[in-house]
């Protein structure tokens, strides 16, 4: 009797030891199917770059930021089943978030049209600034960013949405 009673026990903490692979393993393989569409994403972008259609490299932009929300929903949800992964899978979407954001950097500053319509932020360097009906503009290049007054900072912090009009772009702050 005390043999079998051992034996249940035994069965007991191999299903628990069998569920916690099967929840953990779900975990680990959907972070790393993920993980491995974000890469040929990003190797995507590359060609993408190489021929210079900055619209596709915004398009693999957006498609990676997708993937990348979709890592850290998992990761937070379940990552804590895995410890070790989470802490993997944590710094690699923090690494893939890091990588969104300079692209759109470069495509930003190859192609501000492709923004057309979309919220940005970044930091503006004018080369000039022009007063005109009554408003304030900075200007670099054929980026125009309408304030409300003169900036006391050479570079200043930019928030808001691009429009592309007669290849002018402007960007109608929003704070």
């Amino acid at each position: 009797m005390k043999l079998r009673t051992l034996f249940y026990k035994f069965k007991k903490y191999l299903s628990f030891i069998l569920i916690y692979l099967t929840v953990a393993g779900a975990y680990t393989f959907t972070a790393f199917i993920i993980e491995e569409a974000e890469q040929q994403v990003i190797w995507g972008t590359w060609p993408a770059q190489d021929a210079k259609n900055w619209e596709l490299v915004l398009e693999g932009c957006d498609i990676l930021d997708s993937l990348n929300t979709t890592m850290k929903w998992i990761n937070w949800s379940i990552g804590y089943i895995q410890p070790l992964a989470l802490i993997s899978y944590h710094c690699y979407w923090q690494s893939t978030s890091y990588y969104i954001k300079s692209l759109k950097t470069k495509v930003f500053a190859k192609s501000p049209a492709s923004f057309d319509g979309r919220y940005i932020e970044f930091m503006f360097t004018p080369k000039q600034i022009v007063q005109q009906d009554g408003k304030i503009f900075l200007v670099n290049g054929r980026i125009w960013i309408e304030v409300d007054e003169r900036p006391i900072t050479r570079t200043v912090e930019i928030k808001g949405i691009v429009k592309n009009k007669d290849n002018i772009i402007t960007v109608r702050r929003k704070e």
